[in-house]
């Protein structure tokens, strides 16, 4: 879940497609492997790193890649969902679907192993990264933890981001932490993340009987980001789902630059008393896949320390 610059950002970038002559384009990676587009600079890339568990974790189950769940406990009684956050029927039935707010942030604290495929135009690979991203579903609060490339960490905890190398600060890195971060992040929350009322606002839903990507018959929810502080974040997303179940199709989401992306969730498995997408997929405006996202390993119920999404020094 990482990007360098604004390459990667640029591929999931999301909203409503307006018209662009000139699509994004892969014609390359960089020396960390991230895919280098035409219009713009290489991405950035990411590396897996294994965090001993410590006093304050917990896991409490583990998903490989071929979707076996070990999770021990499920939640006997969901109860009421008291999430602050109610956006009406249309994201009310996603969250019957998925599972509500509530069910998501009892996972606690969450560790994935991610892998990250990128393609030609012809379909041909043209690299393979991997990375881990730490996240803290708990009270609301915005923490992550980003494993790069040549043992760099991003962290946020809030809206205080750090990125550093062996430990020492990085403040030369921070606007790229900051941009992997809010991407990520909300990649890896979405849809649940759009029922907070200081931070979304569902400004439309409509039918489509004529996605030509998704096929027929889509419900389209629109939202914009209420408060951005980070300039980085996306200002508009468009979630569509299928209109008989509201199981969700695809993430459009626009960035501030004014570019939007595409990224079609795939491969939904049962964590608990959630459901979770293990495969993303960018696609291009021509509808051919650029890259592929998928968790390898997800482990879920850490209790991490608040300290682990701030800088050592």
């Amino acid at each position: 879940m990482l990007l360098v610059a604004s390459g990667l950002t640029a591929l999931l970038s999301l909203a409503p497609q307006d018209p662009d002559p000139v699509p994004p384009r892969v014609v390359g990676v960089d020396e960390h492997g991230w895919p280098v587009f035409a219009e713009q600079s290489a991405a950035g890339a990411g590396t897996r790193e294994r965090r001993p568990g410590g006093e304050e974790s917990r896991p409490s189950g583990h998903l490989d890649e071929r979707g076996s769940d070990s999770v021990g406990r499920r939640r006997a009684e969901a109860g009421p969902d008291s999430s602050p956050a109610r956006r009406g029927p249309a994201l009310s039935e996603v969250f019957s679907r998925l599972g509500t707010v509530t069910d998501f942030e009892s996972l606690d604290g969450v560790a994935a192993h991610c892998r990250l495929t990128v393609f030609d135009e012809r379909g041909a690979v043209l690299g393979t990264r991997e990375w881990s991203h730490e996240a803290d579903l708990r009270d609301g609060v915005l923490r992550d933890r980003l494993a790069l490339p040549d043992r760099r960490v991003h962290g946020r905890d809030g809206e205080r981001v750090f990125a550093s190398l062996h430990g020492l600060r990085m403040d030369s890195e921070e606007s790229l932490a900051r941009e992997q971060l809010a991407l990520f992040g909300t990649l890896l929350r979405a849809p649940w993340c759009f029922a907070a009322r200081d931070r979304y606002e569902l400004v439309a839903t409509r039918d489509d009987a004529s996605d030509p990507a998704n096929g027929p018959a889509c419900r389209v929810l629109e939202f914009r980001a209420v408060d951005r502080p980070d300039p980085s974040a996306a200002t508009r997303y468009v979630l569509r789902c299928t209109a008989d179940t509201m199981q969700p199709l695809s993430l459009e989401y626009q960035l501030g630059h004014g570019r939007s992306r595409e990224v079609r969730f795939g491969d939904w498995r049962q964590v608990d008393a959630v459901r979770l997408p293990f495969r993303l997929e960018w696609v291009n405006r021509s509808g051919t896949v650029a890259s592929v996202m998928e968790i390898v390993e997800l482990s879920v119920g850490h209790r991490f320390p608040e300290r682990q999404f701030r800088p050592l020094r």
